[in-house]
Order: C-alpha cells, then structure tokens, then sequence
C-alpha cells in the first residue's frame, strides 16, 4: 500500500508528516481514523517490511553503519574527548530508530516527567506519560513461574499495538548480578513500569511472545493500517523544507512541503498542518532550512530567516557508551546451564540457534533482562557542583525564550526509547484527536 510519486506531488493533504519513525507513524494511524481525513507521510528511507534484519533479535549490530538501515551520524571532532569523532545510529527506514534499538522497554523516572512540567511545559507529566503508553502496550505476562520476573500487571497495558513480554530465554547469570549490586546498597525494583527508576529492575522487551520477532512501530502502527485509503505513505523522500507564508500580521503558515526522490525535486501542499516527526538530528536541520532558526547561523549559511528562533538545532546531546566483557568461567549456574550469545559468532554453531529461534529458545531469544539506574550523587563526587551548573543554564534558557515572541507551536512526542522528538503544527491540535 506504499504509494508513488504521481499519487503526491502537487497535490494537497490535511497533514502532512515528515519522517515514518515512530512518532510519525503513530500520529499517522490515530490521525486516519477518522477516515475523512488524508495523511501524507514521508520517509526518507526505504520501507524495510518484513525484513529479517529489522524482525529478528540480536540483529542491531549488524544494522549499525549499514546504509540500508542507520543514518550513522557523524559529530565533529570533540575537543573534550582528546578530538574523536563520534557515530550517532538513527534508524533508517519505516519503524526509525525503533527498527534498530536494542528493544529495551524501559520507562524514565517520575521526577524526570514532572520536571518538564514544572519547568513550564503543561501537561507534561508521569501520570499522562503513562496513561499513554499504557495504551501502546499489549503486555504478555510471562508463561513461566521465576521469581526473578517480577511486574505489576496493573501498571502495564494490555490491549495496544505493541507486544511487551520478557525474554523468553535467558543466560542463569542476572541472579548472580542482581544479587552483588544489591549488596552494595542498590535496591531491586519489583514493578519495572512504577516510574521509581533507582535500583535495579527487570525488563520487559518490545516483541512478540508467539512469534518471537521484534515489535515496532512499522508492524504496530503501519501495516495494521496500510489498507487505509487516506493514509498515504511515501519512501525514499528526503524532505528538504517547509513551505510557508507570512500573512498580513506578520504570522508564518506553514502551506507545504519540498522533498527530494529519485533525484527530483517535488513539493505537496497542506490544508491544515505541517508534523515535523524527524528525529532530534534532522528535524532541527529541516526547521533551519526552512528560515527558522538562531539568526547568525542561518545567514551564515544564507538562508532567509523567517523566524528567529535561537533555541532550534541547539543543546542536543547524547549518552556515551563503554562496553565491557567479560568470560564466563562457571559452565553452569544453579543447576542450570550458562547460556550466552556467543554461538551467533561461530559459523558452525549459529544455523542450530537460527533453527531454534521460533521455539523462544537458543541465543537469538537472550536479551538484556536487568537494568541498573544510581543517582550521580553515588558515583560522581562533583555531582552537586554539575547539577547546579546544569539548572543555572536551563533557567537561563527558559528566560530567553520567554522574552520571545512565537508564532510557531513546539509540541514534543515521545517514543518506547524516550527520545524526544519535536513536531512542529501550524494552528492546534485537540488532545480529543489523539485519545
């Protein structure tokens, strides 16, 4: 049900979305309910369905810095990490980041949710972060008796598009972790969705417990969907900007789009918003593009600014990553033998795994079961001094924004792996559409 180009360029749509992550694709599936409604998405990269490499687990390695797959980011040189260049992996293709991410299905702290409400942004909150992610989530409890599996069905959904179910394999060695960081003073954490995020909690995944494939937002949110007639969904379109215009009172409309595919140069029109659902990476290069940005970097690069907005395309940043393996040296653990994802690596060992993958059971159906949060206060002696460094320039910042006039909304969508991504909307969007 993908379209094509003739389908799309000139021609008009109530909304029009770019970027099919997952964002994008869930606003899209709520939006055409209603089937009076068109909604025009855009993706830049290709459609990847059904794609062994986005279904299977254990795969995202091998996605990484593949061009079918990753956008595979490049920072400049930083001067406080002895001038390395760093490679940021984005998701490419129908799902976004959400067809390549290690499936953790993990929430954020309370507090972290509240703050941004405190911080001035209404409604943003646990309880209505919850409430809505409890509607994506069709939680399978486990089959089997553990005690290491703990959950409160309560706090989980049960009927939405996206699968949430624990591994169904495992390594016999989380015991044994759990129990050392515990006697350092870290607790466990019995319900992993409670939003108390300080300890050490099992964790659910995002995939299927019959079929043991991943579960994201293109067979979730997309493919369910994709007979309708007024969703419309195009691949391979690099979009380049917005199209927009200034009325008589100084106010910018957003009237459309352009976009690039198969090397050429399109344009589709609006009538009634633009959804800027590109990822944290691009959406503020569109938005910049388009004239609105910090003022000296769009004429530096010469670009009409429409909008002087200073805060686009600033302050992003992203968590650093050090790996560390270890050999296990004890064969078995309690009786029970340890299991790792070692075989994938041997060509005479992983077709058996391959072979068993259906039955929930071998190597490919291990993933990470327990996760660990501190506070920085325990492991960072100069956490005080860094948090209030932090909090001085974010008040700063809101002040800033606060003596600027807007003529343009900033909405915030969140997705399973907590990335915010911006959607920019010309006019207003009821939360009524979307519950």
């Amino acid at each position: 049900m993908l379209a094509q180009i003739a389908d799309i360029s000139g021609k008009e749509f109530d909304y029009i979305i770019v970027g099919g992550g997952t964002a994008g694709l869930v606003v899209a599936a709520r939006l055409t309910e209603d089937p009076s409604v068109r909604v025009l998405v855009l993706e830049a990269g290709e459609a990847n369905l059904d794609d062994p490499m986005n279904l299977l687990p254990m795969q995202a390695v091998r996605q990484f810095n593949k061009s079918k797959y990753d956008w595979a980011y490049k920072t400049v040189k930083q001067s406080h990490s002895n001038n390395r260049e760093y490679v940021w992996a984005r998701g490419k293709g129908l799902g976004g980041s959400s067809a390549v991410n290690f499936m953790f299905w993990n929430k954020p702290a309370r507090e972290y949710l509240d703050m941004f409400q405190e911080l001035g942004i209404e409604g943003w909150n646990w309880d209505l972060f919850h409430e809505y992610v409890k509607k994506a989530e069709k939680f399978t409890p486990p089959n089997h008796d553990s005690d290491l599996l703990t959950y409160n069905a309560v706090s989980m959904g049960s009927s939405g598009p996206v699968d949430v179910s624990f591994s169904p394999a495992r390594t016999y060695l989380e015991e044994l972790l759990i129990d050392s960081i515990t006697q350092h003073g870290i607790p466990r954490i019995a319900d992993t969705s409670s939003g108390m995020t300080n300890g050490t909690s099992i964790t659910p995944s995002s995939i299927s417990p019959t079929t043991f494939y991943r579960s994201y937002s293109a067979n979730s949110y997309y493919q369910p969907n994709a007979h309708r007639q007024n969703l419309i969904v195009l691949v391979t379109a690099h979009v380049t900007g917005i199209v927009s215009r200034r009325g008589d009172d100084g106010a910018i409309t957003a009237t459309g789009v352009t976009f690039v595919h198969e090397g050429n140069v399109h344009k589709a029109k609006t009538s009634k918003e633009v959804l800027l659902a590109a990822g944290a990476v691009i959406s503020p290069q569109i938005l910049e593009l388009s004239g609105i940005g910090k003022r000296d970097v769009l004429e530096r690069a010469g670009v009409e600014v429409k909008i002087d907005l200073p805060g686009v395309g600033e302050n992003i940043q992203e968590h650093l990553f050090s790996g560390l393996v270890c050999q296990v040296k004890e064969h078995h653990v309690n009786g029970h033998e340890v299991e790792t994802c070692d075989p994938l690596f041997f060509p005479d060992l992983a077709p058996e795994h391959y072979r068993i993958r259906p039955e929930g059971k071998g190597a490919l159906n291990i993933r990470t079961l327990s996760l660990t949060f501190v506070p920085l206060q325990s492991i960072c002696p100069d956490a005080e001094e860094i948090q209030s460094t932090l909090l001085k320039h974010i008040m700063t910042g809101i002040q800033e924004n606060k003596s600027k006039s807007r003529t343009w909304r900033s909405c915030w969508c969140h997705r399973p792996s907590f990335q915010l991504l911006p959607c920019i909307l010309r006019g207003n969007m009821s939360r009524s559409a979307l519950d």
